[in-house]
């Protein structure tokens, strides 16, 4: 089970080579904020022009499971009316920029 004991961890690691690169659907608009493990932006859907909330993390294997705990939560619990909508991950590529994961969550506007 999970640090929250709520959610079983499937017992496999998440491969984020798995996940798709965020650019083709989405683009950074501006910055929002900044937490512990990475930045959150607003970004803009390209296919349809749906705004959007992105927490891009720097993915560090000292912070894998607690990925993979966020991840499965928010798959879990993403139809709920309460919590923010969960639009998926994606893993861009970087050379340059290292490598990021971006979590695309429901933009809730204050």
């Amino acid at each position: 089970r999970s640090q929250l004991g709520m959610f079983p961890l499937t017992g496999k690691a998440i491969i984020f080579d798995n996940f798709p690169d965020p650019s083709d659907t989405w683009e950074i608009i501006e910055t929002i904020g900044k937490g512990t493990y990475g930045k959150v932006f607003k970004v803009l859907n390209k296919k349809n022009d749906s705004k959007a909330a992105v927490k891009i993390l720097d993915p560090i294997h000292d912070i894998d499971e607690e990925i993979e705990i966020e991840y499965n939560i928010l798959q879990a619990l993403s139809d709920h009316e309460n919590v923010v909508k969960f639009y998926g991950m994606y893993h861009k590529k970087d050379v340059r920029n290292k490598h990021q994961l971006w979590l695309v969550l429901e933009l809730c506007n204050g």
